[in-house]
């Protein structure tokens, strides 16, 4: 099994990889933490790699158990998060996919687009929100 964890940085996302452990342990999953930058296009290498041996860092730090077998990824996003999450989620087959949700006011959500809900509604495979 194989669960795809979609991180921001948030206390939301950080207690999404929480849960991905618990999940994880119990059905001997394997965890992908995923997070995706539009800025990370316009930023030199040096800076990408910098993001990757922090979320790798966080990871870890977030994870309790060294028996969880997990690989991070931060991917440049070209379109919106959700969508981006749903087509990797789609690409490569996970069986489940975890994300954090924070409050949005229905303006917030106008204006910004829900990518929590568009994972929701889109995703190929089940979908546990975190708050």
């Amino acid at each position: 099994m194989n669960i795809l964890v979609g991180f921001d940085g948030s206390a939301a996302a950080c207690a999404a990889v929480r849960v991905a452990e618990r999940h994880a342990s119990a059905w001997d999953a394997e965890l992908e933490i995923v997070q995706l930058d539009h800025q990370l296009a316009e930023r030199p290498c040096a800076e990408i790699v910098s993001a990757k041996k922090r979320l790798q860092k966080v990871a870890r730090d977030l994870l309790e158990s060294e028996e969880i077998r997990f690989r991070t990824r931060v991917m440049v996003a070209t379109q919106d998060a959700g969508r981006e999450l749903v087509a990797y989620a789609r690409k490569y087959a996970f069986d489940e996919i975890i994300i954090g949700i924070g409050k949005h006011s229905r303006f917030g959500k106008y204006v910004f687009g829900s990518n929590a809900q568009y994972v929701i509604l889109n995703a190929p495979c089940p979908v546990v929100t975190v708050r």
